[in-house]
């Protein structure tokens, strides 16, 4: 999409390109957006390490937890629908089968492990950003332990909304198969979330430095 607008005797061009071809999250409408010939003011700029321009605790957490929490939540959120998918699955019967799924001992067994699974990794998630918050809404720096913590809390609950999918995804048997199934779906899309570097796995070694007293070595910590 091209169009033009005039403003100030300045052509101004904005163009979006469709680069988001992928085989995950692909309802984002994300998109490159190009503009020339646009004055932008200086408060609408923002740049890595620079002190937050909005007062808010929320933008004075650390930038790279920051942004990892935010995945850790998407990656959450489609696990916990793909739990509640497979609950209403559990209720047909299968082919030439005589009980609903839920009847089966490996349905209630997959369904309560998801559901541990997610609630723990939500918790720690939680817990993680509780004390960082604390900190910023005090207006004292987020410890870099207390950044580690969070960080890992969302390398984690990804990882865990990863497995979770995949548990809901194999109970429901061969009907997540289908292109109108939610399963199918969040399967694609949750790892599509994983493959995000803000929750990468190796995060995790540097956590384990900064818990054994060692400094980082990753960018954006």
């Amino acid at each position: 999409m091209v169009y033009h607008q005039k403003r100030e005797r300045t052509k101004v061009i904005r163009q979006t390109t469709d680069t988001w071809q992928v085989s995950g999250l692909r309802g984002t409408g994300s998109a490159d957006f190009i503009a020339r010939a646009v004055s932008v003011k200086p408060e609408m700029v923002a740049t890595l390490g620079q002190a937050p321009l909005q007062p808010t605790t929320m933008f004075r957490l650390p930038f790279g937890p920051w942004l990892a929490m935010g995945k850790a939540a998407v990656a959450t959120g489609i696990a916990r629908g793909a739990i509640e998918e497979c609950l209403t699955l559990a209720t047909r019967t299968p082919s030439f089968a005589t009980s609903p799924l839920r009847e089966e001992v490996r349905m209630q067994l997959q369904i309560a492990d998801a559901e541990a699974s997610l609630r723990a990794a939500r918790a720690f998630l939680y817990d993680a950003l509780a004390d960082a918050w604390h900190a910023a809404e005090c207006g004292r720096p987020v410890t870099t332990r207390e950044s580690a913590l969070l960080r890992l809390a969302s390398v984690h609950a990804t990882r865990a909304a990863c497995e979770v999918v995949e548990l809901a995804y194999h109970a429901a048997g061969s009907v997540a198969l289908f292109d109108a199934s939610p399963l199918q779906r969040a399967l694609r899309d949750v790892h599509a979330v994983r493959q995000h570097m803000m929750v990468a796995d190796r995060y995790r070694q540097d956590v384990g430095r900064v818990l054994l007293g060692l400094e980082p070595q990753e960018s954006l910590f």
